[in-house]
């Protein structure tokens, strides 16, 4: 992108993710504010500590911040949270609207804001974005709802970072489930020390985590499922279970599952294949799902690729 110069630059967050391309971590944080060089008008998040204030001190174009937890030029308050969505307070700099949103979760929200302030910034009317938010769809892997026809939901989300599985939990939990059931992925294809950051980000935070393994590639899947519970602090607790192949954990999972209750499939999301050996298997998790289902009637047990 060098060279290009923008309309608008959009901030939503810094964590500790792509360090596989970076030397360092502040390497990567210096090419984000790198591109803040290179925009006219700027979106910041106030939420975010790791590049937020350094953006506002240097950036000379015009700005719009957003937050769901302090005042900023769009804010956004939730009001309540069911089934079908959230129903939130939203606050644009000319007026405040109250709307039934089709999506869950703090992060959704505040991703929300930020395409707002952005369309604000590119001089779209305030009272014309509010007439198309209620008519909008979630991205496809991000929390989403699959179809059972058991008395408890199943998610799927994309969720394969720290960060991102903190958020999608939360999600999960602002739902209100009788208890949360959480498959937590490992992969031999990301960043190895990102394994035990993201099981020790999940600990504690469901009703039952069952650890895994996805896309293995060259690795072998013991290892990686070794590197997963390095970061847990107590993993002998009764409401943890491994297993070796993502499908097994969901079998696992469904298995455990009763009314009220929520699954929530993290890291695989919407991809159709696993990466086993440098190639791509195909992979269908509805397929699995639905076929865990119907075993379950039947007394059978759902065979792992290798």
């Amino acid at each position: 992108m060098d060279g290009l110069l923008f309309d608008i630059g959009v901030h939503t967050n810094l964590t500790p993710e792509h360090l596989d391309f970076h030397a360092s971590f502040d390497q990567y944080r210096q090419s984000k504010l790198t591109m803040f060089r290179q925009v006219k008008k700027a979106v910041v998040n106030l939420d975010d500590e790791g590049m937020s204030e350094e953006i506002l001190q240097s950036f000379k174009g015009e700005i719009l911040t957003y937050s769901v937890k302090q005042k900023a030029d769009v804010t956004a308050n939730i009001i309540h949270v069911d089934e079908s969505g959230t129903q939130a307070e939203i606050t644009l700099p000319s007026r405040r609207f109250q709307i039934k949103l089709p999506l869950f979760g703090g992060h959704n929200l505040s991703n929300l804001l930020a395409a707002l302030a952005a369309c604000l910034l590119a001089d779209v009317p305030a009272e014309e974005l509010m007439t198309h938010v209620s008519a909008l769809n979630m991205p496809d892997g991000r929390l989403n709802l699959i179809e059972t026809g058991a008395g408890y939901q199943v998610i799927s989300d994309f969720a394969h970072t720290p960060d991102a599985l903190v958020c999608v939990i939360d999600a999960a939990r602002s739902m209100k489930p009788k208890n949360l059931i959480l498959v937590v992925a490992g992969t031999g294809t990301r960043d190895p020390t990102l394994l035990p950051m993201l099981t020790g980000s999940a600990e504690g935070k469901a009703d039952q985590l069952i650890v895994t393994t996805e896309h293995p590639d060259r690795r072998e899947r013991p290892e990686i499922l070794a590197d997963m519970m390095s970061g847990l602090k107590s993993p002998d607790q009764d409401t943890i279970r491994t297993t070796l192949h993502r499908e097994e954990a969901i079998q696992t999972a469904l298995s455990m599952a009763e009314e009220g209750d929520i699954v929530l499939l993290t890291g695989l999301g919407p991809l159709d294949h696993q990466i086993i050996n440098g190639k791509e298997v195909p992979y269908s998790e509805i397929d699995v799902i639905h076929q865990c289902l119907k075993d379950q009637k039947t007394g059978s047990h759902f065979h792992a690729s290798s």
